[in-house]
């Protein structure tokens, strides 16, 4: 009996003698030392700034070589794409796939949201969406434009799907029924985001605020810790409503010299903000930004119109944020 344990004793020494490697290894990667060595110290500094602009907390750029390799490959198959390597047929919004004995078309249905070039696809048949990575079947999806996002859950339930077949998680019966959610789920963070940016009645003006603080103040229950990734979430759904023109952003003026007071500048239409989309971004980007609402007759009547549809049963004099939702 004693020969016969001894294996199973060496093994789970060897067992942890790894665990132990492991963890030296990891400790050793958290520290920089493996960016060091893969680069001058010049470099090192770039890749600094380029998880700043990624939104890369410290951890994951130090992991950043890791990922090199999985980035390389996407280029080279990008690159393949592109230069005719590969043999492939571009596909647009509204074509169809048929198989050849024509029992199964595939309809194609450009989504962008989560990513800027998703496609879902609907099996005519069977009105089964395969909704990718922009519906899941658990947990939440990464938005990286949420006017962009909204507007393609808007195109998926026009197809009105029976159900859903995600890219990540189980199929999902009554998919309309789970994008309908979707859609009132998000309609009440944008509600909660405007009148949070709105003036009180007899203030008639409302400071502009982050997104970090719009998170410090929505989302209570929260971790200190975690709240950068819900001012994540809100810059999103600010991005949203800046793009339909239901609130104003202004960007911190990088020039002056240090300790000066801040000064900012009302962002117009164009490309100022647009290169925040389908990024992550780092602190110092979401603190760059400052919303407030708009707060005319027509946007008003079009956040209760969402808020409607999200069913919070919001009304037009209710606007005035005599109650706080």
């Amino acid at each position: 009996m004693g020969e016969a344990m001894k294996p199973q004793s060496e093994d789970k020494d060897k067992e942890g003698n790894d665990e132990k490697d492991m963890a030296k290894e990891r400790e050793a990667f958290a520290s920089g030392g493996l960016l060091h060595s893969l680069c001058d110290e010049g470099d090192y500094e770039q890749l600094v700034i380029l998880g700043d602009e990624l939104g890369f907390d410290k951890q994951q750029l130090h992991e950043l070589p890791f990922f090199l390799p999985y980035l390389l490959d996407a280029w080279n198959f990008t690159e393949s794409l592109a230069n005719g390597e590969l043999n492939w047929v571009k596909l647009s919004h509204g074509d169809q796939i048929v198989t050849p004995d024509e029992s199964a078309t595939l309809k194609c249905i450009r989504t962008p949201g989560h990513a800027i070039d998703h496609f879902g696809f609907i099996l005519e048949e069977e009105k089964a969406l395969l909704s990718g990575d922009h519906v899941l079947g658990v947990g939440t999806t990464v938005i990286g434009d949420m006017h962009d996002y909204m507007n393609s859950l808007s195109l998926m339930m026009d197809e009105s799907p029976r159900w859903l077949l995600p890219g990540h998680g189980p199929m999902i019966p009554n998919g309309m029924d789970l994008l309908k959610r979707y859609v009132r789920h998000r309609r009440a963070r944008e509600w909660q985001l405007w009148s949070e940016l709105s003036p009180s009645p007899g203030e008639p003006t409302k400071a502009p605020l982050s997104s970090l603080q719009l998170a410090t103040a929505l989302y209570t229950s929260t971790a200190e810790k975690r709240l950068y990734l819900a001012s994540q979430n809100c810059f999103k759904i600010l991005m949203g409503l800046w793009k339909d023109g239901s609130c104003r952003a202004f960007l911190r003026d990088q020039a002056g010299a240090e300790g000066a007071q801040e000064r900012w500048s009302l962002v117009e239409r164009g490309e100022d903000l647009l290169r925040y989309s389908y990024t992550q971004l780092g602190e110092g980007k979401l603190l760059s930004v400052r919303w407030v609402a708009v707060n005319d007759a027509g946007v008003q009547a079009a956040m209760v119109a969402r808020a409607t549809e999200a069913g919070l049963g919001v009304t037009v004099e209710q606007v005035n944020r005599q109650s706080r939702l």
